[in-house]
């Protein structure tokens, strides 16, 4: 398994507020979402430090019972969160790797100079040291992870990407949430939690969706990409007003989406030589099929079409469409420069994520039960990944 950290995501700045609480800190079963999810990374068999970013009084003061626990078995350090979660994961590796022992403490670490209001993404990552680190992400509001999936996911993973997400299949989710639905009835699973994507991975149809189980290295990706997706990420609720709003523009901020649209041009067309003419047409698509960082669902993207010339090829596609998974990392390598792959699985419990009220009072009313229906499922068919 080699060396590695475990960073958790639990920061305030790009996260979404159900209940006017924001995702880390909602309460499931008396615990907060971060609490659960790191006793969780906890308990899995490594001694990885455990790097938390958010705001430090209230993380400190809410997470105080599992770091005195785990004072003499594991490291667990809390850094600020920066603008937003692209940014913030940049700063926490380079606070990571400033403390991994390998330079004497009076040699600083390029995060040191770059705090608080002089913090500057691009010119840490330009001082960047040991970028090979492994690291292993979680997001916080993940309650239903367990322990057994997040050292399932460490054991097995294919660790030699920049980055890797982990997929889930959707037959393993239909079967646990059937033998839920049978033990106590209706049910009502909110509609997000059935929206798969299709891919051809080994010649074979399959329906996945990201589990929010990352793996990689990094300080290896393009900080051109970065400062994209951190654009994402200030404007997903924009672009998701965008997708259910069709028609209405004059709901929209459309000179907003416009700037973001152009910095993805903008990125493409700095790729060109690498990417080729069929990758600049497909660019858009296989982006946001890859990393969902768009937040759409489906094949509605008629807004975007109207925008660009990039993705008109897919109305042209029934919605029966499968997309070759190695088709899509292969581009992802020429569009991106870096190796992005997937990971697929039959992992549930890290699936069931926590973005809108529906989905809270979901996991929130049916929490135990969730889990234990997860357990049998796992009991039955284990863990395991797609050959």
């Amino acid at each position: 398994m080699g060396e590695g950290l475990i960073i958790i995501g639990g920061g305030t700045r790009g996260a979404r507020k159900i209940d006017h609480e924001y995702q880390s800190f909602l309460k499931i079963d008396g615990r907060t979402c971060i609490e659960i999810v790191l006793d969780e990374a906890t308990r899995t068999d490594n001694s990885f430090p455990v790097y938390l970013w958010g705001h430090e009084d209230t993380l400190r003061e809410i997470l105080s019972p599992i770091m005195k626990r785990e004072e003499n078995r594991r490291e667990i350090h809390i850094v600020p969160e920066k603008s937003g979660p692209i940014d913030s994961l940049v700063f926490t590796c380079l606070e990571a790797f400033k403390g991994n022992g390998r330079k004497p403490k009076n040699i600083s670490s390029p995060s040191e100079h770059l705090t608080g209001g002089d913090w500057n993404m691009q010119q840490a990552y330009a001082a960047r040291n040991d970028p090979g680190k492994l690291m292993f992400y979680l997001p916080s509001d993940i309650p239903l992870v367990s322990h057994e999936e997040i050292n399932f996911f460490i054991k097995n993973a294919d660790q030699d990407y920049d980055l890797l997400m982990g997929w889930s299949l959707r037959d393993g989710l239909e079967t646990a949430m059937k033998n839920l639905q049978k033990d106590q009835g209706h049910i009502d699973i909110p509609m997000t939690k059935t929206n798969f994507s299709r891919f051809i991975v080994n010649n074979q149809p399959v329906q996945a969706r990201l589990n929010n189980l990352y793996c990689g290295r990094p300080l290896r990706i393009n900080p051109d990409l970065y400062l994209f997706f951190q654009r994402i990420y200030k404007n997903r609720n924009l672009i998701k007003k965008t997708y259910r709003m069709g028609k209405e523009r004059n709901k929209i901020d459309l000179p907003n989406f416009l700037r973001l649209i152009k910095a993805f041009g903008r990125y493409v067309h700095m790729r060109k030589k690498e990417c080729g003419t069929r990758v600049l047409a497909y660019g858009y698509f296989i982006l946001n099929t890859h990393l969902h960082s768009l937040g759409l669902e489906g094949k509605n993207y008629r807004f975007i079409n109207a925008l660009t010339h990039s993705l008109r090829w897919i109305d042209k596609k029934p919605s029966s469409t499968y997309i070759d998974n190695k088709f899509i990392e292969e581009n992802i390598l020429k569009l991106t420069g870096n190796k992005i792959g997937m990971y697929l699985s039959n992992v549930i419990g890290s699936l069931l994520d926590i973005d809108s009220k529906r989905e809270y009072e979901f996991v929130k009313a049916n929490f135990w039960r969730l889990r234990d229906s997860i357990d049998k499922y796992y009991a039955t068919y284990g863990l395991r990944k797609l050959p």
